[in-house]
């Protein structure tokens, strides 16, 4: 299973097969330049019984509704300025760039334009999750298939997401979830209005 900058994932483990004074090392298997290839250290110091339960069903996802708006976001690393965009824009604090609609189901196609150059994105709308219709095409894999908040779009793919905004009016911020394209211009403000 792979994990994305941002993404959140509710993972079971059953340390007991590994055995009392066992140390395992949850690692990144694409570290980039500067990043440490290990996340965390487990340390497995005792026995303990474990009375939880997996349910056989997951809660359903939301229905979303039908989406009455559709948006297409592209975001590309720009070499002549050196800037990560979204809609050969880079983020500017006194522009909103989308306006969506309090309670109404939206889609959005995120395009990674980067596959020549073979870097990846994601994108984390700020405030509501949303759900994957599909990626490249076709449906989400089961790990996807429910509420999320960041979705990572490898280099040269896209994906659909449909996304409601519930509770909140203003200012908001969508953007990559990796860090270092979101300091180099890779946000956008959207502004959620009645």
């Amino acid at each position: 299973m792979q994990l994305w900058p941002g993404e959140r994932q509710e993972i079971v483990v059953d340390f007991a097969r590994y055995g009392v004074g066992r140390r395992l090392v949850l690692g990144n298997a694409h570290p980039y330049e500067g990043e440490a290839p290990e996340v965390m250290r487990f340390d497995v110091v005792r026995r303990a019984g474990d009375p939880s339960e997996v349910p056989e069903t997951l809660r359903p996802v939301p229905d979303l509704g039908t989406s009455a708006v559709e948006r297409k976001f592209t975001m590309a690393f720009d070499p002549r300025t050196g800037q990560h965009l979204i809609n050969g824009k880079p983020f500017d604090m006194h522009r909103v760039d989308i306006r969506p609609r309090l309670g109404v189901a939206e889609t959005w196609k995120i395009v990674n334009g980067d596959g020549e150059l073979g870097i990846p994105h994601s994108m984390h709308p700020h405030l509501d999750g949303f759900r994957i219709l599909d990626r490249n095409g076709k449906p989400p894999a089961a790990g996807e298939a429910g509420l999320k908040d960041v979705v990572a779009v490898p280099a040269g793919e896209s994906v659909r997401i449909q996304v409601r905004f519930t509770e909140h009016t203003g200012l908001y911020m969508y953007h990559c979830h990796m860090l270092s394209h979101a300091q180099m211009g890779m946000m956008g403000q959207m502004e959620i209005v009645r």
